[in-house]
């Protein structure tokens, strides 16, 4: 017990170092030969071990990188393996070792650099993880050159911490967008990107891509906020005369009387959340628009019952699809409109 305080600090770098390429290298192997890893029981597996051991004074225990690429290249399948290669092992050393010792050290390590040349070659990955995402390609550069860099311990620390970061940025800046109706369709999708998707005449559909939490509400807000003030600033310069005659602005500068949130990608939703949306529905209603929200989750609605949100708020206001609240929209604009004419 007295070397604990000495050995802790390393004993934990060890620990991490050991299991990260332990379930790296098992991992690789499981791509590759199509069966499933389970990291919580290599973690058992790897401390029941270390634990075994201990007691007798042996070096921590991992997955050896360059042993177990060698034996998956000569066709090792099973635990077996390493029953034989230790039985050849020993026998090397206590027989055959006389006849290695003239052997050039470079023949030996040209039999491991052949078995992890597919370990170099993941470094062409790169390339296609940088095309496919900034922030991904940013994540496994910094942990490559800390790892270089640095120490091993330091540089996986750096790079979870490094990639912990960049899950919160995710989740704080999420996405936002404006949806419109695919034609005689009841799909929704970005207007950005399906030109020929087209908005409903007086009804905005915001999306926003992420949870809507204590970090995140005032860009909720603020966009979605931003999304009709652009409506109306783009009414005010058809009035005089600043934008083109076009079908696509005809739809977009018609008067909003409903803004539909798509729910469907809030992961969850927190107390300061709900409060967001409550304030944004007595907002907008003082500005004559109605606020539905569609396609929430269990979890969201859960949370909106447990708040108090849904007796808050005048009823029906939750829709189970986009294209329900629309419906419901246009059938309450035209039952006012009836109600005006007589």
């Amino acid at each position: 017990m007295d070397l604990i305080p000495s050995l802790v600090v390393d004993g934990f770098a060890v620990s991490a170092v050991s299991y990260t390429i332990s379930y790296s290298l098992a991992q690789i192997f499981a791509k590759k030969h199509k069966y499933v890893v389970d990291a919580n029981q290599e973690l058992l597996a790897i401390g029941s071990a270390n634990l075994f051991s201990s007691f007798f004074a042996c070096f921590p225990c991992a997955a050896a990188l360059s042993r177990s690429l060698v034996q998956e290249k000569s066709g090792g399948k099973t635990q077996l393996v390493s029953l034989v290669s230790c039985v050849l092992m020993v026998v090397i050393l206590l027989v055959l070792g006389p006849l290695f010792y003239h052997l050039p050290k470079c023949i030996l390590s040209c039999v491991i650099l052949v078995a992890l040349k597919g370990m170099f070659v993941q470094v062409l990955e790169l390339k296609r993880v940088w095309n496919v995402s900034k922030i991904d390609g940013m994540i496994w550069l910094m942990a490559f050159l800390s790892i270089v860099i640095l120490d091993i311990d330091y540089g996986l620390i750096l790079g979870v911490v490094f990639s912990i970061l960049t899950v919160v940025y995710r989740s704080f800046v999420p996405y936002q967008g404006v949806l419109a109706n695919l034609p005689d369709t009841e799909i929704y999708v970005d207007k950005e990107n399906f030109h020929s998707a087209q908005e409903i005449l007086g009804i905005k559909i915001f999306c926003f891509g992420g949870p809507l939490y204590f970090m995140n509400k005032s860009i909720f807000t603020e966009g979605l906020k931003k999304v009709i003030d652009n409506d109306r600033i783009a009414k005010n310069n058809r009035k005089e005369g600043n934008i083109e005659e076009d079908q696509n602005n005809t739809e977009s500068l018609n008067p909003i009387h409903h803004l539909i949130i798509d729910c469907s990608s809030f992961s969850y939703i927190d107390l300061s959340g709900v409060d967001t949306l409550l304030e944004l529905t007595k907002e907008m209603k003082e500005k004559d628009i109605t606020v539905y929200l569609a396609g929430c989750t269990v979890q969201v609605y859960k949370m909106l019952q447990k708040t108090k949100f849904l007796v808050k708020i005048p009823q029906p206001s939750v829709f189970p699809t986009v294209h329900d609240a629309v419906k419901y929209a246009q059938q309450t604009l035209t039952r006012d409109v009836s109600i005006n004419v007589v």
